[in-house]
């Protein structure tokens, strides 16, 4: 048996964390448990270095929080958006903390490029990025990391209502959130079985 605390509550990475437990760790046993992360100095949209911070700081968070329940791993992973030449990327953060030896894992990858293409069969996308550029000046200096008070997920939504805000890139991309974090875990798979085979 494998006790797992996932540093949120989204079912999109909970499903993913599943998913690859049981295709790539098939001879253990996974106990999952979650917690939401309520940090008001992380910022709900990182950006930037700001993604891989934020993983590290909710896991401090769920450590201090999570009472005395023993966990083999705690997992987080974060979406942050960097800026360049004029492209927005969306970019999947994970970091494993492996709670016996106190050491953590990070990965991160499967970018997803927007650039002005997306205008051609969605021209309120100028919008969103006025909208994600403003809430960006008008809310970064609230958190400790680089980032934003509005998802970007949230802000397109506003524009697209059938666009959902937690897998908006499924739609615009035809990339499903779950599959973008699923393939970045399945770069912690050899790692974490050399661990468990040591357990």
């Amino acid at each position: 048996m494998v006790k797992v605390l996932l540093a949120s509550k989204s079912k999109i990475k909970e499903n993913a964390l599943k998913k690859w437990f049981r295709l790539h760790l098939k001879g253990y046993e996974l106990e999952l448990s979650t917690m939401d992360v309520n940090d008001s100095l992380l910022p709900p949209q990182p950006m930037n270095s700001g993604g891989m911070f934020s993983c590290t700081d909710r896991i401090s968070f769920v450590e201090r929080n999570m009472g005395e329940e023993i966990y083999d791993y705690i997992v987080s992973i974060e979406n942050s958006l960097k800026v360049v030449n004029n492209e927005i990327i969306d970019h999947v953060n994970i970091c494993v903390k492996n709670c016996s030896i106190d050491a953590k894992l990070f990965e991160e990858g499967q970018d997803i490029c927007i650039n002005y293409n997306i205008l051609d069969k969605y021209p309120l996308f100028i919008k969103v990025v006025e909208d994600l550029y403003k809430n960006y000046e008008e809310t970064n200096k609230k958190y400790i990391y680089d980032g934003c008070e509005l998802t970007l997920g949230q802000i397109i939504n506003n524009y697209y209502p059938d666009i959902p805000k937690n897998n908006w890139m499924k739609y615009l991309f035809n990339k499903d959130r779950e599959t973008q974090i699923y393939k970045v875990l399945n770069k912690c798979t050899e790692q974490l079985r050399a661990e468990l085979y040591d357990l």
